[in-house]
């Protein structure tokens, strides 16, 4: 198992494991594959090492888990735990 920061190619890897949950277990459709695309990766842009916390994990070099806490909003609103998810088979 191999935890570490933000990778090239993570935040699709990322997004395709929410999109393949979401849509089969609650019906979402590409919107909100979008959605997430588009969060993460004003997340990973914005990114303050200081302010925020970005993890993944892998095992034999595949991704199968991920969280992040995004303290952007953290003085008016608090920080937030987001992108949390693990492969069911994990």
């Amino acid at each position: 198992m191999n935890i570490t920061g933000h990778y090239p190619g993570a935040t699709e890897l990322i997004t395709e494991l929410h999109a393949d949950y979401y849509r089969k277990h609650w019906g979402f459709d590409d919107s909100f594959n979008s959605q997430v695309e588009k969060e993460l990766s004003e997340f990973i842009a914005e990114f303050k090492e200081d302010r925020d916390g970005f993890w993944t994990c892998s095992i034999e070099d595949k991704l199968v888990g991920a969280i992040a806490v995004d303290g952007r909003l953290a003085e008016q609103e608090g920080a937030r735990i987001r992108w949390f998810i693990v492969r069911p088979e994990h």
